[in-house]
């Protein structure tokens, strides 16, 4: 009975070690470096399949689901599509590392793990993206143009020769940038990543417009027209003047609507006088005048003629001094002035330039009756005959002068002319009415 248990206990024995060996060399066989487990992630069996590969076909499915993964962002009534998958990025490697173990720890437990990974129901899991990127989502954004939004308008204007017409400015909005950002994060990291996302907005107003600027361009002083002394008595035109009651228009642009016209008129003062009321004004009376008769040789005729030509039409500006050797000049007969009887120390004689005396005297004349300055004047030595006694002026080239200033507010202007035995001259300027 003894030896039967004996030999009962070494057939055991020996079938435990056949058994034994058995599992252990199948256990040694059992190699290689695929997934055992009936794991599914994200629709992807990893059975069979490398660690590698299914990291590879996971990726490779997030790729296809996310790519075209956008959210929308509306502001201002327009759309924009911020394409968020460069943000994010899967990890399933935890997970296929979990997936892996089995089979692939101590070599002698492989025989029991693969018999587990036969009997253990299907496992699907679900594993969604992370955002990884968010530093990238600022470039993003920036992409769809949003950032360049802005719906205020600001204020502008445009001028004509009567009017200055500003548009006032309308209030809108532009993208909260920073809080657009964040809102973004946050809807991701609720794993949403297709969804319509109003954007945060900030208002912005258009600049406040200032009318004193404007004023200073429009603004142009009146002024009369008036004879520059500094510049021999020259024309300066008149100026209208042009302005605009700043208070009123900046009222009035307070109170507009936006979005709206605001016509500012200007106000236009005329000169008192103008351009061509002060060359109306210009020698256009008669000061004073005078004439004197008589012809005589037809060489004392010459000369009053040439002495009569010499003063015509000269001006004399305000202070100025008139000369009349000066504007007669030397009398010699190489400048056509002929012999005729002079006056010389109370007799008559011959002499180059006669009768010219007679010229200067009407010219003193109807300068007394103007009532200007008389500078030099000189009586003859005799009386003469053609004014009364005490009212010539007697000349000679180089000693004796005859010379008047003009002493009024405006030029004066000579005329002197001959003209059927009478000499006359005038003073023409501008008198008081």
């Amino acid at each position: 009975m003894k030896k039967k248990r004996q030999v009962t206990t070494a057939v055991i024995l020996t079938a435990v070690c056949v058994f034994t060996a058995g599992y252990l060399y199948w256990c040694h066989s059992l190699k290689g470096q695929t997934i055992w487990t009936d794991v599914t992630i994200n629709g992807i069996a990893l059975q069979g399949k490398s660690k590698k590969e299914a990291e590879k076909e996971i990726q490779k499915q997030f790729e296809k689901e996310y790519k075209h993964a956008a959210i929308t962002i509306t502001l201002a009534d327009q759309t924009y599509e911020a394409d968020i998958f460069p943000v994010l990025s899967i990890n399933a490697s935890e997970e296929i590392e979990h997936a892996y173990q089995p089979g692939h720890g101590n070599w002698y437990s492989r025989g029991i793990e693969w018999i587990q990974a036969r009997r253990q129901e299907p496992v699907s899991k679900e594993i969604l993206p992370e955002i990884t990127y968010p530093e990238r989502l600022r470039n993003i954004l920036e992409e769809t143009g949003i950032a360049r939004i802005n719906t205020m308008v600001e204020t502008t204007w445009k001028r004509d020769a009567s009017s200055l017409t500003i548009h006032k400015g309308k209030t809108g909005v532009k993208p909260d940038m920073d809080a657009l950002e964040k809102e973004l994060l946050k809807v991701l990291s609720q794993h949403i990543y297709e969804a319509e996302l109003p954007c945060p907005e900030i208002t912005v107003s258009p600049k406040t417009i200032r009318l004193q600027p404007f004023y200073h361009n429009v603004y142009v002083k009146m002024s009369n027209a008036f004879l520059d002394e500094t510049n021999d008595f020259a024309i300066v035109p008149s100026v209208q003047g042009v302005s605009f009651d700043v208070e009123k228009a900046e009222k009035q642009l307070e109170e507009a609507e936006e979005d709206s016209d605001l016509k500012i008129s200007f106000t236009f003062t005329e000169p008192e006088l103008s351009t061509e009321e002060l060359k109306s004004m210009l020698y256009r009376d008669i000061l004073g005048e005078y004439t004197t008769y008589g012809g005589g040789s037809q060489g004392r005729v010459t000369n009053i003629r040439l002495a009569c030509d010499s003063c015509n039409d000269v001006i004399l500006n305000p202070g100025e001094t008139f000369s009349y050797n000066e504007a007669v000049g030397e009398r010699t007969s190489e400048r056509g002035f002929q012999s005729a009887p002079v006056i010389a120390n109370g007799q008559l004689v011959p002499g180059i330039g006669g009768g010219i005396c007679q010229v200067s005297t009407t010219l003193y004349a109807a300068c007394l009756n103007a009532g200007l300055e008389i500078v030099e004047r000189h009586p003859h030595s005799k009386p003469v005959a053609y004014v009364p006694h005490g009212m010539d002026a007697a000349v000679s080239w180089g000693t004796l002068d005859y010379q008047f200033r003009n002493n009024t507010d405006y030029p004066v202007k000579i005329k002197t002319f001959y003209e059927n035995g009478a000499i006359s001259a005038q003073i023409l300027g501008t008198g008081n009415h």
